[in-house]
């Protein structure tokens, strides 16, 4: 049970290409058809995010179109072990909601998905360098990353909050009710 009116700070997060790249175009307009045909809102109910779909829209940026459909596949730079949008199931398949979101925007793209794992602190370097065209790992938007990446539309906005036993729901009501408290902080941890 999430605490209402508890709210430690919200990240917007996008899908992440070398700045200049136009392959954003692209992806922003399939991620447009892809709200408007309600596919990306089946995905987050499937990975119950549907709180934290948003259609929030941008429309901006240049890309390396060509550069990536000529090469018949788009290099996706992950950092996995981030429940549920990207890690591996009990089979040791990659799977989550950032990776059958990319997967469908590049079939939709009519090209084919590669996830490599990165170092996310050279997430920067490996888009420059061309190892890797994008990052699809809960970007989030901040304005470092937007002076140094080219974003997509947002697509999910996480919230930061407090959750607690449903017993417990009487003892607290708001971020002062918590004072005096143990607590015990569990850290997904999300990229930025």
């Amino acid at each position: 049970m999430v605490i209402e009116g508890i709210n430690f700070g919200e990240e917007v997060y996008a899908i992440g290409f070398r700045v200049g790249s136009d392959m954003t175009i692209k992806v922003n307009e399939l991620i447009k058809k892809m709200i408007n045909d309600g596919t990306l809102e089946s995905l987050s109910k499937k990975y119950n995010l549907f709180d934290l779909y948003t259609t929030a829209v941008k429309t901006d940026g240049l890309s390396d179109l060509d550069y990536i459909m000529s090469k018949g596949a788009m290099t996706i730079g992950i950092e996995n072990n981030t429940p549920p949008m990207t890690y591996y199931d009990n089979n040791g398949e990659l799977t989550g909601f950032n990776i059958e979101f990319a997967k469908a925007v590049c079939s939709k793209l009519g090209i084919d998905a590669i996830f490599k794992d990165i170092d996310w602190d050279k997430k920067e370097t490996e888009l420059n360098n061309k190892n890797i065209d994008c990052l699809w790992n809960s970007l989030t938007v901040t304005q470092e990353n937007r002076d140094n990446i080219e974003l997509s539309h947002p697509y999910l906005i996480n919230k930061q909050v407090v959750v607690i036993r449903k017993s417990d729901a009487s003892k607290f009501k708001d971020s002062n009710s918590l004072s005096g408290s143990k607590i015990k902080i569990y850290c997904l941890k999300f990229t930025k």
